[in-house]
């Protein structure tokens, strides 16, 4: 996906339609800013490609993953510890986290990191 950091300014969301967006601000706006919407099946304005779900594309192939600088969670090594937690508040209500793409709520949890 090769224009990493090349085309300043030139991309905008396409949920909001927010302008003038380099890909490194694309790439911290979409997951800020529309965490709740469902997954947009798009051709990717940075890379071109057709992409069934955007947010998690965007999320691997660019910004700093798509540079090498940070893993890309579908390329992250395996690891086989895991936990989840239930945190109940006195008054009966329970602590859950709200996935992307509105894909539902969840008890806190996932992949342990090393060390």
């Amino acid at each position: 996906c090769g224009s990493h950091g090349r085309n300043r300014g030139n991309f905008s969301c396409v949920a909001c339609g927010m302008a003038s967006l380099t890909e490194d601000e694309l790439w911290a706006h979409y997951p800020m800013f529309h965490v709740n919407h469902r997954s947009l099946a798009v051709e990717c304005q940075v890379c071109k490609k057709h992409v069934h779900n955007f947010a998690v594309h965007l999320r691997n192939d660019h910004g700093p993953p798509g540079r090498g600088e940070m893993e890309a969670e579908a390329k992250a090594v395996p690891i086989y510890s895991f936990s989840l937690v239930v945190c109940r508040h006195p008054d009966g209500r329970f602590l859950l986290v709200q996935e992307f793409s509105n894909q539902g709520f969840w008890l806190p949890g996932g992949a342990v990191d090393p060390g």
